[in-house]
């Protein structure tokens, strides 16, 4: 919408009247190029179009995603997924090493009534 207002707010009405009766008296080869923006602006709107109702059921989707019921009482839960570095994470040993002490600690926060580790969540 951007891209086609500051075009219309630039042109002064004396511009658009010299403009269209330029447009009047136009040569066949110019009928030609008429004709290719036409085709060109019926393109854009027909894209638009598209985009508009892409996006709005987009917009419904989401809304009725949030309603959904999970199955389990989510307020108050967090999940997160660190992402370890490869070479000082390399073997298995280490991965469960580090998860038993981020476990730990995450246990020993006050107010946090239970910790859990899962391998299938994304």
């Amino acid at each position: 919408m951007l891209s086609g207002l500051v075009p219309a707010w630039q042109t002064t009405a004396a511009k658009l009247m010299e403009h269209l009766e330029a447009s009047g008296r136009t040569a066949v080869g110019a009928r030609g190029q008429s004709r290719l923006r036409n085709g060109i602006v019926m393109a854009e709107l027909a894209l638009s179009l598209v985009l508009m109702v892409t996006a709005g059921l987009s917009v419904r989707s989401f809304i009725r995603l949030t309603q959904v019921n999970p199955g389990f009482a989510s307020k108050g839960l967090l999940s997160a997924h660190p992402s370890l570095p490869a070479p000082q994470y390399a073997d298995a040993g280490r991965v469960r090493a580090f998860y038993a002490e981020l476990l730990e600690r995450v246990r020993a926060i006050p107010g946090v009534e239970g910790a859990a580790i899962s391998t299938g969540l994304l």
